[in-house]
């Protein structure tokens, strides 16, 4: 879902936020993608808040939008995210940061993982817990 709003980090402080940078010409990104809106669907938005960064490739917001849509993908997305991968230093796709109530990033991927999701949802849990 891309809403036209500006995202800021600061704005999410309190709820654990996982930052999936992808581009759509990316295979391996969009099954990532996938099991990210699993994860969306499964943690509440005022815990956990999932946001995929499309880093590369059509900056026009209806055409990404349309993207989504037919992925099913309503996880909160940002299109023209070169900014964001450049700050976060993303030199590959995808790339996976799981950022804590504080701010502090405590977990990275870079690339795909058939068991990157199962990793992150136990973390999620374990962070959740304390």
């Amino acid at each position: 879902m891309i809403s036209g709003k500006t995202l800021s980090l600061e704005e999410l402080k309190g709820k654990l936020v996982i930052l999936d940078l992808w581009f759509k010409a990316c295979a391996p990104c969009q099954k990532q993608m996938l099991s990210l809106q699993a994860l969306h669907e499964k943690y509440s938005a005022d815990k956990v808040m999932i946001v995929g960064v499309n880093t590369i490739d059509d900056p026009r917001k209806d055409r990404l939008a349309l993207f989504l849509k037919n992925r099913l993908i309503t996880m909160p997305s940002v299109y023209q995210g070169d900014s964001i991968q450049a700050l976060y230093k993303v030199h590959g796709s995808p790339a996976l940061f799981v950022i804590d109530k504080q701010g502090t990033i405590i977990y990275t991927a870079s690339g795909y993982s058939p068991t990157l999701v199962e990793e992150v949802d136990q973390l999620l849990a374990k962070k959740l817990r304390q």
